[in-house]
């Protein structure tokens, strides 16, 4: 039997946090736009991609916000990344997806120490989900969201030992200017879903 990669980041292993206490109704959404050349040129100067550059940026936010308030845990923030696994050539409609866990590396100073760690993470864990098939990955994603989801439904939910402890996702874009009515698109910015115990998303 393969040993498990010794990169790869279990559900279930992130520490506690200030981000993963019970919610209220309340939201609040908050925009930063960044030129999508820029953040391409951080990931490959880094050795990785435009989603490790995007973990890494969140990562350095995070570990800043965290150590203002003095709540930094010790221990490495773990972060759930929504990924599609609907064929490129799919017309259906609805989402098909599943999660990878990443490290933050958030307790380490060094940025270019926490890149590479982040990127170590997120190739581990792409290597294990392409080691699946399509079935196997539903099967896989349906076992590790059940403890969650019961979790939801009964209010049961962990605080102290968190799933993950924040949602960051990258969803593509058009790769071409879409219009309405003669006005071009100049941006999307979705919001998601808040589970109780997530409180950033």
């Amino acid at each position: 039997r393969k040993k498990s990669h010794p990169d790869l980041v279990a559900p279930y292993t992130g520490p506690a946090s200030i981000l993963n206490v019970p919610i209220s109704g309340q939201r609040r959404f908050a925009i930063y736009a960044c030129p999508i050349e820029r953040m391409k040129a951080l990931g490959k100067a880094g050795g990785g991609t435009i989603n490790d550059a995007v973990l890494a940026v969140c990562s350095g936010a995070l570990r800043k916000y965290l150590m203002d308030l003095n709540a930094l845990p010790d221990k490495a923030l773990v972060a759930n990344m929504p990924v599609s696994i609907r064929p490129k050539d799919s017309d259906e409609a609805g989402n098909a997806i599943t999660f990878m866990m990443a490290t933050l590396a958030s307790h380490i100073e060094d940025p270019k120490t926490r890149f590479d760690l982040i990127t170590a993470s997120t190739a581990a864990a792409k290597e294990h989900l392409q080691a699946m098939d399509t079935a196997a990955i539903n099967n896989y994603t349906m076992l590790l969201m059940a403890p969650f989801t019961v979790g939801q439904l009964t209010g049961l939910t962990s605080f102290k030992h968190p799933m993950y402890n924040v949602v960051i996702s990258n969803v593509p874009g058009p790769k071409k200017p879409l219009y309405f009515n003669g006005a071009r698109l100049e941006g999307v910015f979705p919001v998601s879903l808040m589970p109780n115990g997530q409180a950033l998303n």
